[in-house]
């Protein structure tokens, strides 16, 4: 069966779950999903150029943000921690994560930082509790 036209999906209340079109059976157009309290959850056109995706909270803080390319990540994305305070921000490469990686604690407060290849790890990752002491391993070396 190929998919084509209009799909939607109900919550049990009769309220938006997911809206996406097919075309040929690929994903084609604006794709948003909705929570359970009626709020947006995710927003994106699929297209052939370069489209902002976004994600968020129940509560309309964002969640993430990114761009793609027919719903492949390309470029710089940013998540966020429900306080709206940054979580993390990370590039990808073809939907593969790829360079440097910054993780943040809730509040901003640096947790981790490092280097991605090809969605692995790579090289040496610092890494920042809560309290002020810092670690360091190194992903080229097994069992980093």
């Amino acid at each position: 069966i190929v998919k084509e036209g209009k799909e939607q999906h109900f919550w049990s209340d009769g309220s938006p779950r997911a809206e996406r079109f097919h075309a040929g059976g690929l994903a084609t157009g604006r794709w948003r999903t909705w929570h359970a309290n009626g709020s947006l959850r995710s927003d994106y056109t699929y297209a052939d150029d370069v489209r902002e995706m976004l994600f968020y909270f129940e509560d309309g803080t964002p969640e993430a943000r990114g761009a793609a390319v027919h719903g492949v990540r390309t470029g710089v994305w940013t998540w966020g921690h429900p306080d709206g305070t940054g979580k993390q921000e990370g590039s990808y490469v073809e939907g593969r994560k790829h360079g440097r990686f910054t993780i943040r604690h809730p509040g901003g407060a640096l947790k981790s930082r490092g280097l991605y290849r090809a969605d692995q790890r790579v090289g040496e990752w610092k890494h920042w509790p809560a309290s002020p002491a810092t670690r360091e391993s190194d992903w080229s070396a097994p069992g980093g």
